[in-house]
């Protein structure tokens, strides 16, 4: 439940042993600057053992991708796909994502909120929203 926006060439990096890893109900707005990919993974074992899905992905600048898993450096492209579609397709990952603009309740006065009607509300694991921390997580609990 993370909301990652305005990054720079990658926003995310998983590198040496990713198994168990979770990456959930994240929402990647414009998360690089320049054309690039929003996460990055290296599988120097051999092995895409991390777990992606129910992601929101974009708006991005033209030409980013979702991701880039590298085999054994950066030199070493396994893995990508120029849409969140042909991703999912090549990785087996991301299933349940999504790509759209989240719809933030201002994103000038910097309020990364859902707004009503964003594709991002209730599109999370387990119908939660996607994206920081989702109001609803929070309900029952005393102190918050």
């Amino acid at each position: 439940n993370n909301t990652v926006l305005l990054g720079q060439v990658f926003s995310t990096y998983f590198i040496g042993d990713h198994s168990g890893c979770r990456f959930i109900n994240n929402v990647m707005y414009r998360p690089t600057s320049v054309p690039n990919a929003a996460v990055a993974i290296n599988q120097s074992e051999g092995k895409l053992e991390l777990v992606s899905d129910y992601n929101c992905w974009g708006p991005m600048v033209p030409g980013t991708r979702p991701a880039y898993v590298y085999a054994r450096s950066l030199n070493d492209l396994a893995f990508t796909g120029a849409t969140v579609t042909e991703w999912a397709a090549n990785t087996g990952l991301d299933g349940h994502s999504i790509e759209a603009d989240p719809l933030f309740a201002d994103l000038t006065a910097g309020d990364f909120r859902l707004a009503p009607g964003s594709p991002a509300l209730g599109a999370g694991e387990g119908g939660t929203n996607m994206g920081a921390l989702d109001e609803r997580l929070l309900q029952g609990r005393t102190g918050q």
